[in-house]
């Protein structure tokens, strides 16, 4: 699905996101800025979704810990299979979630929602029980 050597990743990963989170859900996804040509990082928008790459001199995990410190029971939930950044989840008070049950969930979540969105064909015995039912005797 995503490969780490695309390198639309980052583009694809929020779009793949925008589809599937919820008219309400928020994303903000962070990545190490080693990779840029200047030294204080970006932010940009795409699908909705907030792209943050971190300065040079600092890693996606620290900007997290930096940010998110002190928002505790704050309806975040950080998404990541870091076993760091799950401990700092834990000790903050943040709910998390590995990034493979992120995956699972919101798959299961859109099947569903797409289930539900499915109109019944009804058959022939549908129709007798309701014939039965509303038709006079």
């Amino acid at each position: 699905m995503f490969s780490l050597s695309d390198p639309k990743k980052e583009s694809r990963l929020a779009e793949w996101l925008g589809r599937h989170l919820g008219k309400t859900d928020k994303a903000e996804v962070i990545f190490d800025g080693h990779h840029l040509s200047y030294e204080y990082g970006s932010t940009q928008i795409v699908g909705g979704i907030k792209l943050v790459f971190t300065a040079i001199g600092e890693t996606a995990d620290a900007y997290i810990q930096r940010r998110y410190r002190g928002h505790g029971s704050s309806g975040i939930c950080l998404v990541s299979s870091d076993r760091e950044l799950i401990r700092f989840s834990k000790q903050f008070g943040l709910q998390s979630l590995s990034s493979e049950g992120f995956f699972k969930k919101k798959v299961a979540e859109n099947r569903l929602q797409a289930s539900a969105q499915e109109k019944p064909i009804p058959n022939d015995g549908d129709a007798d029980f309701w014939l039965n039912r509303f038709l006079p005797k």
